[in-house]
């Protein structure tokens, strides 16, 4: 049988579409998973929920605001080591029940800490997906509205990368690594790679059936890019006069 897989992301990087594909070949991914109106996340719901309340209990204020030290992780450990574990684990066995199965989550960049101590992380392949940094930013201007600089993204990106490092130097393990435009630009040799690694047998018509958009080329072109620097100002500009207009609220109180 093959390994579980864990894809590791900082988010809105391809991975709904990874593990989508992977969940082709048989791979579980939970009685139900998270849904967005466009598309299906193929995030198993329960880890999500489990992954909150970890990040909860660890008081996390959110990856720009929170110091991604060693001693961060280290509390994590800590944590899994004295609460009741017993949802977590029978989360786990669950999983196990189902196995092969696919964990995908951006929140696992850092609660892999907490998950290292409850489960066998030998059983598992791990698959680092990434993405182009001007292609996450068009992403997330078009799709999520977000106010976020590139600036911005690539520092939550190195927050990322840092819990990444910990977790993969602490546990010896390897990872196989790749971006979204490997994915879209080169499928063939993509999928060629993905399934020695994983011992899979994907092909270029399984990815067709799940990626709705155009293969053999970037998700968004010249024209989306300049798009997306519009309506960045935009939605900056009017975050700005919203928060000022608040404020002006507040002290007339």
């Amino acid at each position: 049988m093959n390994k579980n897989i864990i894809i590791v992301t900082p988010g809105q990087s391809g991975s709904s579409v990874l593990a989508g594909v992977i969940a082709t070949q048989g791979y579980w991914l939970g009685e139900d998973t998270k849904k967005k109106p466009s598309f299906d996340t193929h995030e198993n719901a329960g880890l999500v929920d489990l992954n909150i309340k970890i990040l909860e209990m660890m008081g996390f204020t959110g990856v720009l605001k929170t110091d991604m030290s060693r001693e961060f992780f280290a509390k994590m450990k800590r944590i899994a080591e004295s609460i009741d574990s017993e949802p977590f684990c029978r989360f786990v066995n669950e999983c196990n029940a189902h196995s092969p199965w696919v964990w995908k989550d951006p929140r696992l960049s850092f609660t892999i800490h907490f998950w290292d101590q409850l489960m066998d992380m030998e059983a598992c392949k791990f698959i680092l997906l990434t993405r182009d940094p001007v292609q996450n930013f068009v992403r997330s201007v078009l799709k999520g509205k977000a106010t976020l600089s590139l600036g911005e993204m690539k520092t939550l990106r190195r927050k990322y990368k840092a819990s990444w490092d910990v977790f993969f130097e602490n546990r010896g393990l390897d990872c196989f690594k790749c971006t979204f435009e490997d994915m879209l630009l080169n499928p063939e040799a993509f999928l060629e790679r993905l399934n020695r690694v994983i011992g899979t047998t994907l092909t270029v018509a399984d990815l067709e059936g799940v990626y709705k958009g155009e293969l053999h080329k970037r998700r968004y072109g010249p024209f989306s890019v300049a798009k997306a620097g519009l309506l960045y100002i935009l939605y900056r500009c009017r975050a700005i006069c919203e928060k000022t207009r608040f404020r002006k609220t507040s002290e007339k109180r």
